[in-house]
């Protein structure tokens, strides 16, 4: 890989890390976020329903901007709306403050997957898209490890809202390498690339892209009830201390980011799209199985051993959605085409947390645990629905028109 193009994987890569720097840092401080501010379980949990459903509600809006967007330009508004979000959570004096902060970081979300989908289309050559897909995801694990360990590390000794405005700082560095590093790449554009024209008809693709939906939706439902709820039943179910329950978040970041990084080195390879998201959504469900049991039985071991089955397989869930998009779809569609799938899958983000944390306040947590395995059972039957895998012509005559341009 040259060097301009190392430098757009990392923009891609910092892009979709930044949009997810408030939502993992308002779970890793959770605790400390709701004794400081006094809100109850469902309180706190109205922040994500916010972010979420902003992100929801915005991300077509956004996907037909970024098909218009300059590439500099869309990064750059990812990054001022995250870095508004957090510094308005750093600063909110109440729950009020709190939820007008959610909405700039539920745009910051909505617009970086659609753009750095938009820029991979652009600026990937075909044979590398997967690679490149599995990596730039991995931000959203580099987001949740510097949320988990920066964030709780500065709260120790200056509070939660000082750990939230290191990331601004983290955010603020990031845009300034970024404009400066690719700026030139941008403008020469490093490669160009071939696009997959799909032979399947509008029916297919209607098919196709209805049961994305549904997976991304339950999918993502599943994940951030988790990543909401597993630090506070840590530290009220399990007797976590705050630090401990926090370093979940970390967990889930750094198994994800294992397994993007092994799925990169086959990412480019065709794959079997129904059988690769049957085995992502029965990962969950395991996981989800050994987090119930875990507080059922009070071991401690178990509710570690569900946190990395759920990070490791909704870690690949992202890239392999992204990754059909590019490869059934028309490349003047795909901000388009992926706000659809963000709607989903904000929603999802959306609802999950507010679930989680009704359910346990009206009930337990064990009851919780209980209706996340039953979502997690669904994500595993969604992929059943999708229509037969595409054939593999179609990747080996654009890998030989790549070929002969190259030649020619």
């Amino acid at each position: 890989m040259s060097r301009s193009g190392s430098a757009l994987t990392g923009a891609l890569t910092a892009t979709m890390g930044v949009s997810a720097l408030l939502t993992s840092g308002i779970s890793a401080l959770g605790p400390a976020v709701r004794e400081g501010l006094m809100l109850s379980r469902s309180e706190l949990s109205l922040f994500s329903l916010v972010v979420f459903i902003t992100a929801s509600a915005t991300s077509i809006p956004w996907g037909l901007l970024a098909d218009h967007l300059r590439p500099l330009w869309g990064i750059t508004l990812t990054f001022f709306l995250a870095i508004l979000g957090l510094s308005g959570a750093a600063l909110a004096p109440n729950l009020a403050v709190l939820l007008v902060a959610a909405l700039a970081g539920g745009c910051s979300l909505a617009i970086s997957a659609t753009v750095t989908n938009k820029l991979v289309s652009q600026f990937v050559a075909f044979r590398r898209r997967g690679r490149v897909l599995s990596t730039k995801q991995m931000g959203v694990q580099f987001a949740q490890v510097i949320a988990g360990f920066l964030f709780p590390a500065v709260a120790v000794y200056f509070g939660w809202r000082a750990g939230l405005a290191a990331g601004v700082l983290v955010a603020a560095i990031g845009l300034i390498i970024i404009v400066f590093s690719t700026r030139q790449s941008f403008e020469q554009q490093v490669e160009q690339p071939q696009r997959l024209v799909s032979s399947k008809n509008g029916t297919t693709n209607t098919r196709l892209l209805s049961a994305m939906v549904v997976y991304a939706l339950v999918t993502a439902l599943c994940f951030q009830s988790n990543l909401f709820g597993l630090p506070l039943m840590g530290y009220e179910e399990l007797g976590f201390n705050v630090s401990t329950a926090s370093t979940v978040v970390v967990v889930l970041g750094a198994v994800g980011f294992i397994s993007r990084l092994v799925w990169g080195a086959f990412a480019d390879r065709p794959f079997n799209i129904k059988m690769v998201m049957v085995a992502l959504g029965a990962g969950l469900l395991a996981g989800e199985l050994a987090i119930g049991l875990s507080v059922w039985l009070d071991v401690a071991w178990i509710f570690w051993l569900g946190s990395v089955l759920i990070g490791t397989f909704f870690a690949l869930v992202p890239v392999v959605l992204s990754a059909v998009i590019l490869q059934n779809f028309s490349a003047h569609r795909i901000g388009l085409i992926s706000g659809v799938i963000s709607v989903s899958t904000f929603a999802g983000f959306a609802a999950g947390p507010l679930l989680f944390g009704v359910v346990a306040d009206t009930w337990s947590y064990q009851h919780s645990s209980a209706v996340i395995v039953v979502i997690a059972a669904v994500a595993s039957l969604v992929p059943w629905l999708l229509p037969k895998n595409k054939p593999l012509k179609e990747i080996e005559v654009v890998e030989k028109m790549e070929s002969v341009r190259k030649g020619a």
